[in-house]
């Protein structure tokens, strides 16, 4: 008789990870500790309502306008992220919150 063939030992396949998930743990989007992303979108829509609601005589400032602009714009991106997805990176909330504030501090003057 020939030689014998050696037995393999079976392939252990990894389970299939569904990416949102992966990234839900990695990320802490299933946990409560992360920032609500419709409490994030809403904050877009109240710096936008800020925005809108400025008096003429602060976007007769030139570097007033240019901000608010700039501004609505990143707004934008960040909101249409956030919907997208249905979750917000702690990164988005704090930029979200610093151009609030901006936006007050311009608003305040």
């Amino acid at each position: 008789m020939g030689k014998q063939r050696k037995q393999r030992k079976p392939r252990l396949i990894p389970p299939r990870v569904d990416p949102d998930e992966e990234w839900n743990k990695k990320h802490g989007a299933d946990s409560d500790d992360g920032p609500d992303w419709k409490e994030a979108s809403a904050l877009c829509d109240t710096i936008g309502g800020k925005i809108d609601d400025a008096p003429d005589a602060i976007w007769a400032n030139e570097t007033a306008c240019e901000f608010f602009e700039s501004i609505q714009t990143k707004i934008a991106s960040i909101q249409e992220t956030i919907n997208q997805n249905k979750r917000a990176s702690e990164k988005q909330v704090s930029a979200l919150k610093n151009m609030d504030a901006g936006v007050d501090k311009w608003l305040d003057r």
